[in-house]
């Protein structure tokens, strides 16, 4: 499962992870409210695998990116041992709204439960949320650090090994590396012509959407005393 926020770059990873041989990761299933919804573990499961094969099959990724992977195993797999949902922002604001969201997850899933958190600079991740939602940059930094709360209260009923927080600045800057980190996480090996192929669609470098506004010193100082309140965005203000 994804946990994090909107336009953090999970689709990223989720396509990523689709092309192991033995992972299938689906997109935006909401797999969490499909259980609630009275789905069984096989239903859910065949949602998710329908899913993955679809988007291969239509190209995977969005209007800017293709995160299509050439010779891999995007809409098929191997052997079948890892399986997921890419819907991070969803899944947070699901838990959120239920309170017994987790132990319904346990309880229908026979599976290990394991949860990526993908992270990204506050400043870029809330100028994006303002682009894509209409909304002015108070207005989503509100929207934000809701979340940030909703995620910190996550966290504590998650046990530390089966939570991963990966940044998408680090995961960029070594595609390979953070890939090979989070297979380990994920308990499969991997081989070196995947991690190859998954590294060479990885963009440069992130996009910088905070330079596409106009931040006032004001508004700055505030996100940087927010960001300060949360552990896991630590290291994050608006020069770096």
């Amino acid at each position: 499962m994804f946990i994090g926020f909107p336009r953090s770059g999970h689709s990223l990873v989720a396509a990523l992870l689709d092309a192991h041989s033995n992972i299938v990761i689906a997109h935006e299933v909401h797999a969490l409210k499909k259980i609630y919804e009275g789905f069984s573990e096989t239903q859910i499961y065949s949602e998710l695998v329908e899913n993955s094969i679809a988007r291969a099959k239509n190209g995977r990724g969005t209007k800017r990116y293709s995160y299509t992977v050439a010779d891999q195993w995007q809409g098929k797999f191997h052997k079948l041992r890892v399986i997921g949902d890419k819907q991070g922002g969803g899944t947070t604001s699901f838990l959120a709204k239920h309170s017994d969201a987790l132990h319904r997850l346990k309880e229908t899933i026979a599976l290990k439960v394991k949860f990526i958190c993908v992270l990204r600079n506050p400043f870029d991740n809330i100028s994006t949320i303002a682009a894509r939602s209409n909304l002015t940059l108070e207005q989503s930094s509100h929207r934000y650090f809701s979340l940030c709360s909703l995620i910190e209260e996550i966290k504590r009923q998650i046990s530390t090994d089966d939570l991963i927080d990966l940044t998408h600045e680090s995961f960029i800057q070594d595609p390979v590396r953070g890939l090979k980190g989070l297979c380990d996480f994920l308990e499969e090996p991997v081989t070196e012509d995947y991690l190859i192929a998954c590294g060479s669609i990885v963009y440069k470098s992130p996009h910088k959407s905070r330079n596409d506004f106009e931040w006032s010193q004001k508004l700055i100082a505030a996100t940087e005393n927010r960001i300060a309140e949360f552990a896991f965005l630590n290291g994050y203000s608006f020069e770096n």
